[in-house]
């Protein structure tokens, strides 16, 4: 099988439900696990790909996570030999600023189900014309960043003027949580308490509260056919 190199910065940001789609089209997901001190590879060698999960740090904070700039060097790597790279939330941030972009803390913390609007290139382009205009994600995130020069962006939401950009026809970075079926609310509740103060938000109620603003879930279709 051919392999794609995963970046994992923290120990509850797998790739969920992607890795079995990427286990259904012959890949083989292999994950780094740069938050426990394994090294980051200096190159992508027989990789066909690299995908950089998400974190609760920022891209800024490398001197406290030196393992970010590895990653980010990696990144580079990646993108000047032309390999895709599909960075989620912390990895579209650090994809944004190995680009050049600015990387800062957001005016408020978008975390929740919240609506995304397709921009006239999203609808356009190939992966996304098949997916509605205007639908709801699950977003967990308080960073943003500038868009790259000569990216696009696909996608936005009240507080993110980028949710997704593409870069050289691939791909590149998103922040809205497409991957998160039940279990993973539940993984990250925690974290949350300590993050927004809210002591009484857990995976539950996040979970249960979704039916309030995704149409989908309001209507009874399973969001996460099999994982819920």
């Amino acid at each position: 099988m051919a392999e794609i190199k995963v970046l994992q910065n923290v120990h509850c940001e797998d790739l969920g439900i992607i890795y079995q789609v990427l286990k259904n089209y012959g890949f083989e997901p292999r994950y780094v696990q740069s938050y426990a001190g394994e090294a980051v590879p200096k190159a992508l060698d027989d990789a066909v790909a690299l995908i950089v999960m998400g974190g609760p740090m920022g891209v800024y904070e490398h001197a406290r996570y030196p393992f970010l700039l590895e990653e980010m060097r990696l990144i580079e790597l990646a993108l000047k030999a032309q390999k895709p790279v599909l960075g989620i939330c912390l990895g579209s941030q650090l994809i944004a600023a190995t680009l050049g972009a600015k990387v800062t803390q957001g005016a408020v913390k978008e975390i929740g189900w919240h609506k995304v609007e397709l921009s006239d290139v999203g609808r356009g382009d190939s992966m996304w014309r098949e997916v509605e205009s205007s639908f709801v994600g699950y977003h967990w995130h308080g960073d943003v960043f500038e868009l790259p020069t000569g990216a696009a962006s696909l996608a936005s939401s009240q507080h993110t003027a980028c949710q997704v950009f593409l870069m050289a026809a691939m791909p590149t970075g998103c922040f809205s949580i497409w991957k998160s079926p039940a279990r993973l609310l539940a993984i990250w509740s925690r974290p949350l308490q300590t993050n927004c103060g809210r002591r009484t938000w857990t995976g539950r109620r996040f979970w249960h509260g979704r039916t309030k603003t995704c149409p989908l879930c309001s209507t009874g279709q399973d969001v996460f056919p099999g994982l819920g």
